[in-house]
């Protein structure tokens, strides 16, 4: 109920978001890249903490999501491109989130 996520306009992602058991009024079934108004607006909206993306490079319109993020107040979670591990893993950052906020239930 508190998630949003951005998802391409593709038949099988919106099946899977709802499968998930997303709400339809918390998909945004867009085709990026998008200016950094664009994504702090989108932020605002939906009032994100946080942003989880994967490093998409510049073709991918990264840097206009780590600003946005910046400017919206939102936490940049980066999935790294290149496969090497460092930083918080999935596990950990699960943890972090439901002792911060609960089971969210």
């Amino acid at each position: 109920e508190r998630i949003a996520l951005r998802v391409l306009p593709m038949l099988d992602s919106l099946s899977k978001a709802l499968e998930l058991g997303y709400k339809p009024a918390n998909i945004i079934c867009m085709q990026g890249p998008f200016s950094e108004l664009l994504n702090i607006e989108m932020m605002r909206k939906y009032n994100s903490r946080y942003l989880v993306t994967k490093d998409s490079g510049s073709i991918g319109g990264f840097e206009e999501k780590a600003q946005a993020a910046a400017k919206a107040g939102a936490k940049l979670i980066v999935i790294a491109r290149n496969g090497k591990e460092f930083g918080t893993g999935y596990s950990e950052i699960v943890k972090l989130l439901k002792d911060r906020y609960g089971s969210g239930k």
